[in-house]
């Protein structure tokens, strides 16, 4: 709607005629800053869940029972939910930023950049990419400098094919070579791949044949947002 503001796109959020969604896109629309969005967004979401634990405390006892025993579930191994919680049990920045962008009731920051993560070893990106894949909001992702390998590459190309939300991948000053760029070619020139930019700069052991692989695979995108 032309004539949105700051002021009554929050009005509207808060009053629940608009949904966060429906909240982000008017106000990317309106020309609000990302800062205002996320501030108000979270604010929003503050003020949702003092609601909703003034409700709770009214509620019959059985409900609360039922509820309190239902969230002491642990999750099944292998899943989205479990993977996610591992992230929250680390006590990094980069896992528990990670597992607040990939957690299903995020629908509004759509960027998970590890620049901080460091040494980023095989359980760490298997959960990474286990959450990945039930996520259908981040669509940029960035690995840069995190010293993976070509052993995670598979398995997180799967979580991208599984997604396909996904248009920017940074992998950039990294140690892939020839069997991560077989994966990520694979991937690239599957049906679903919403992938626009590939950051791949700065991996010494990728061999000029797996550059000319990578390029045949990005068929015809922007040549200029593939970097080696």
């Amino acid at each position: 709607m032309d004539g949105d503001s700051a002021e009554s796109l929050r009005a509207a959020l808060e009053a629940g005629t608009l949904s966060p969604a429906e909240y982000v896109q008017r106000a990317r629309t309106a020309g609000i800053d990302t800062s205002t969005v996320a501030s108000v967004l979270r604010s929003t979401v503050v003020a949702a869940s003092c609601n909703k634990s003034s409700a709770s405390d009214q509620a019959p006892v059985g409900d609360a029972e039922s509820d309190s025993l239902t969230s002491a579930l642990p999750a099944e191994p292998g899943s989205a939910e479990a993977s996610l919680a591992w992230l929250r049990a680390q006590p990094e920045n980069w896992a528990r930023r990670a597992a607040e962008r990939l957690a299903p009731d995020n629908d509004f920051l759509i960027d998970l950049d590890l620049y901080d993560a460091g040494l980023l070893n095989d359980e760490a990106v298997g959960h990474l990419a286990t959450a990945l894949a039930a996520n259908s909001t981040v669509s940029s992702v960035s690995l840069n400098n995190t010293q993976i390998t070509d052993a995670v590459i598979e398995p997180l190309c799967r979580a991208l094919q599984s997604t396909r939300a996904v248009t920017s991948l940074d992998l950039g000053r990294n140690k892939l070579a020839s069997a991560g760029a077989n994966a990520l070619a694979e991937w690239l020139a599957s049906d679903g791949c919403a992938l626009q930019t590939l950051e791949l700069s700065s991996n010494p052991d990728l061999t000029e044949e797996s550059k000319d692989q990578l390029r045949r695979a990005w068929g015809a995108r922007d040549a200029d947002k593939l970097h080696f």
